[in-house]
């Protein structure tokens, strides 16, 4: 299980601040994701922040879409956040979620 970290609107974050929450039961934070963070408005980071307790909780639920990427990014996955943001992840043994990119769809 992940340890609780410093977070922003319920990220991790490089930047040092007072805020923290429970770790999560499936997702697994990589330097990456959350240097991916730094680009997106408090806004678009409150969305995030939802959307990965939605995905951590059931990864089914339906507002998120998860689905199978294709092509070059073939094996990563991807969760709807909004029309235009995306969390790409890679999934690990025992139902697990390693987090790749936040990003926005298709360079929106």
């Amino acid at each position: 299980m992940n340890r609780a970290r410093p977070l922003t609107y319920g990220l991790p974050t490089t930047r040092p601040n007072t805020i923290s929450m429970p770790a999560y039961q499936t997702i697994v934070f990589t330097t990456e994701f959350v240097d991916s963070l730094d680009r997106f408005s408090p806004v678009d980071l409150r969305r995030i922040a939802t959307a990965l307790r939605q995905l951590d909780a059931d990864e089914t639920y339906p507002s998120l879409q998860v689905h199978p990427l294709k092509g070059q990014q073939a094996g990563l996955w991807s969760a709807y956040v909004s029309k235009s943001l995306r969390i790409t992840f890679r999934r690990l043994g025992t139902g697990r979620k390693e987090l790749v990119e936040a990003s926005r769809h298709y360079g929106d």
